[in-house]
């Protein structure tokens, strides 16, 4: 399943491919996202400056509020959670199996 962190003009990819050369500029929050995002991409993963970084990833996406969008057909799991927000509690538990209409979940605080 491929995931994508953020829809339409701030996807990372939108951003580095053309709106960036446009002049254009994403809110400040997100201006950090993309600055350790791009860090990121210059290091191994395994290397102590790949998990520093995605470390830093990992502490930015705790303290900021992004939704998961999907870019692949996926069956929508059964999830038990405490950490996310808009898991249905009771009732049918599960989607309709359309991509472009699924559960919108969040990271809790």
């Amino acid at each position: 399943m491929s995931f994508i962190l953020f829809k339409g003009s701030w996807a990372p990819a939108s951003y580095d491919n053309y709106l960036e050369l446009e002049g254009r500029v994403p809110p400040e929050y997100l201006q950090e996202f993309f600055d350790i995002h791009t860090a990121r991409k210059k290091y191994p993963a395994q290397s102590n400056k790949g998990k520093e970084l995605f470390a830093e990833l990992d502490n930015w996406f705790d303290n900021n509020f992004v939704m998961l969008y999907p870019v692949a057909d996926v069956t929508s799991p059964n999830i038990i959670s405490k950490d996310l927000g808009n898991v249905p509690a009771e009732g049918y538990p599960w989607g309709l199996d359309i991509p472009r209409n699924i559960d919108q979940l969040y990271f809790k605080k």
